[in-house]
């Protein structure tokens, strides 16, 4: 199982939650960003930097996942991209959403291979993200 994140989308913060739960957990995590992006020394963390242009990193996500691969974004392009294409992808929303997402589900209705995971209070996005690294233990140990 490999990680891709939407990193030009991706606040730092959040990134910094990835850094650790990829190491915690051993999981091959990618950002892929159109500039260049700071990862920490890790063998399980890459960047990838892409060219310019309008979602041309969340095509290159969609273009390289393979099944068993699970996209995260906090971004609307990728995640329409990947439920679209039935690609796993899980989805870090704010605490008042876009429209699309509706409010109080952690599914879409147009997407069944998406998971919605919610902030619980405005800017709480560790627990959303310590919410995210658990339901990975379980995928991973059944994952090489």
């Amino acid at each position: 199982m490999r990680i891709w994140v939407d990193a030009d989308a991706c606040p730092n913060v959040i990134k910094e939650i990835l850094f650790r739960a990829a190491e915690r957990a051993r999981i091959n995590l990618t950002l892929v960003a159109n500039q260049p992006v700071r990862t920490p020394p890790s063998q399980y963390i890459k960047a990838l930097q892409v060219p310019p242009g309008f979602d041309v990193a969340d095509n290159k996500i969609v273009e390289l996942t393979e099944a068993g691969d699970l996209v995260i974004t906090a971004d609307t392009a990728p995640a329409h991209l990947a439920g679209a294409l039935g690609v796993p992808a899980w989805v870090a929303l704010k605490y008042v959403p876009d429209w699309r997402w509706f409010l109080g589900r952690a599914d879409s209705p147009w997407y069944p291979s998406l998971r919605l995971f919610r902030q619980a209070a405005p800017n709480d996005w560790a627990s959303v993200f310590a919410v995210m690294e658990s339901e990975l233990r379980p995928l991973i140990s059944h994952n090489p």
